[in-house]
């Protein structure tokens, strides 16, 4: 009886669980479950969407390592607040990605931990972005509503006509506020208003009354006057027509309302945008403005990496231009970069209009544009730095009389070699190589003829040897080549492939002497490994071996035979 009551108790928590996880994976709110150090122990398929990674990426990491250090700092302090006092914080945030709003809930588990004490933070978040929008549209609302009423309290006049003619104007009370007049003085003076026009204006007024008194549909018209103390404001005078019931025009209701802040507000932005546009525009640096992938702003400068001119480039996708081999990195550190992950520049390579390469640098900040979130691009052209850098580096592993690696960027790559050759079990085969009676031909025929007969020895060995090959010349009359794939490749072979070669560089030369070459091998098992120095030291001692069997200096061109 007891293991029925124990199955049907099993089943029915299953089921609970089963429910359970039905109605958080069902819910369109993001939910997931974070320890003490905000590290990630539950998520649901709603909240892996909206970050698009799988679970697998983000379980056990921390709530940083997804988001900017501010966001972090905010997130960890209200999981502290929650473990310590128990009590459930709420608040509303917006999204970076989307400019979407979400309402967080934070809640202490209710499964606490061995030691009596909740240890973990569930997170709810629920998008209210159509609730904000429809807050901001009765607030936006509101404040057309109070706009058209101020300025229908602030100053309020009618023109009554009469055969085409203006008969009479009536001015309300909201004139002296805007005007510094008084019902009394307009009354008393029928063309006060038109003589606190500013001169400048009065033409523009006159032809939009003239356009008015012909009853044609005229918009509002913005222009200055000056007040009775002297003092220039613009004003917005928006005109509404009124007419009988045969359609004759009797009269216009004029609705003045002051805009000189705004006006301000404009010129003063104006003159920032001028400013700004003249600095990126005449910036030494590529500047440029990304929103939604596409090109929204370039400057000439950034324009011409590419071949492009600013114009050809706006509404472009910007990422096209990266080559494609460095696409996915260059969003990577973009990413980092705009989430405050990454402070340091980037380098990356782009493909210009006319196929060519070219390196870049690059910082981007996160801004507004028109509106909406958007990328600020910075960057300079790298090439040319990466060019030198280059040819510095070609010389540093390069011998610059044969064109072969040096002593240094033999050991560089034979060092490498090494660990390749133990992680793939692969065997290699080193010769070392000296020019026979090299002191002979510089102290007899000079040092000219000396570096003529390395140049020689560095040409056929190249011809002796694969491209795959590393060959290096060691110093002096001393040279290195390591075999990395030793497959069809025996040294008594190579050697008989040398002496061929050193033949027919005889055969054909107008030299005083013979080039002769003496050589020793060395084999390089992955299964009983060995330093890169007692490699070099075993074929160095059998080729010594080969000299001492040789005479001290090259056989004459009229000796041999």
């Amino acid at each position: 009886m007891k293991k029925v009551n124990l199955r049907k108790s099993t089943m029915l928590k299953r089921q609970l669980e089963d429910a359970y996880r039905a109605v958080v994976e069902s819910t369109s709110d993001s939910l997931y479950l974070v320890d003490k150090n905000c590290r990630y122990l539950f998520i649901n398929s709603r909240h892996l969407s909206r970050m698009g990674l799988p679970a697998v990426d983000i379980i056990g990491r921390s709530y940083g390592e997804f988001h900017s250090h501010e966001e972090t700092e905010s997130f960890t302090n209200i999981i502290k607040e929650v473990l310590a006092t128990g009590k459930s914080v709420q608040y509303e945030h917006q999204s970076w990605k989307d400019t979407r709003y979400f309402l967080r809930t934070f809640s202490p588990d209710q499964v606490p931990g061995p030691d009596g004490k909740i240890t973990s933070v569930a997170v709810v978040s629920k998008d209210i972005t159509d609730h904000k929008r429809v807050e901001e549209a009765l607030i936006e609302s509101e404040r057309r509503y109070r706009r058209i009423t101020e300025a229908i309290t602030d100053y309020i006049y009618t023109v009554s006509i009469e055969g085409g003619n203006a008969v009479e104007t009536r001015h309300g009370v909201g004139c002296m506020a805007v005007t510094g007049y008084t019902e009394e003085e307009f009354a008393a003076d029928p063309y006060l208003w038109f003589s606190m026009v500013a001169v400048e204006d009065r033409k523009a007024i006159e032809d939009h009354s003239r356009r008015v008194l012909t009853g044609e549909e005229t918009p509002a018209i913005e222009h200055r006057i000056i007040r009775k103390d002297g003092i220039e404001r613009w004003v917005r005078n928006t005109l509404v027509l009124r007419r009988d019931e045969h359609g004759k025009l009797e009269a216009y209701d004029g609705l003045i309302q002051d805009i000189t802040e705004r006006k301000q507000t404009e010129k003063a932005l104006q003159e920032s945008e001028e400013l700004y546009r003249a600095l990126a525009e005449k910036s030494f640096a590529g500047v440029y403005v990304v929103q939604n992938g596409k090109f929204r702003f370039i400057n000439s400068n950034a324009a011409s990496y590419v071949g492009y001119t600013s114009g050809e480039l706006i509404g472009r996708e910007s990422i096209k231009l990266v080559h494609p081999e460095d696409r996915e990195q260059f969003k990577k550190n973009a990413t980092e970069m705009l989430y405050g992950k990454r402070t340091f520049p980037y380098e990356f390579r782009i493909i210009t209009r006319e196929g060519q390469i070219k390196w870049l640098m690059e910082m981007v900040n996160s801004i507004f544009w028109e509106g909406r979130r958007a990328v600020l691009g910075n960057s300079m052209d790298l090439t040319d730095r990466k060019r030198t850098e280059e040819e510095i580096r070609s010389i540093s592993v390069t011998d610059q009389l044969t064109g072969l690696y040096n002593r240094r960027g033999f050991i560089t790559l034979a060092e490498q070699q090494l660990k390749f050759s133990d992680r793939g079990k692969r065997d290699m085969l080193l010769f070392f190589a000296d020019l026979d009676g090299m002191k002979w031909i510089n102290d007899t025929l000079g040092h000219e003829e000396g570096d003529r007969a390395l140049i020689d020895v560095a040409v056929i060995l190249k011809e002796t040897f694969r491209s795959s090959d590393i060959i290096a010349r060691m110093g002096g009359d001393e040279f290195a080549i390591l075999a990395i794939d030793t497959t069809g490749i025996y040294p008594e072979v190579m050697m008989t492939r040398l002496q061929n070669q050193i033949d027919a560089h005889n055969n054909e030369g107008t030299r005083r002497y013979i080039i002769s070459i003496s050589m020793g091998t060395a084999y390089y098992a992955p299964e009983n490994p060995c330093s890169l120095d007692e490699l070099m030291s075993r074929a160095d001692k059998l080729m010594y071996e080969q000299k001492k069997s040789k005479k001290s200096r090259p056989v004459l061109p009229d000796t041999v035979g």
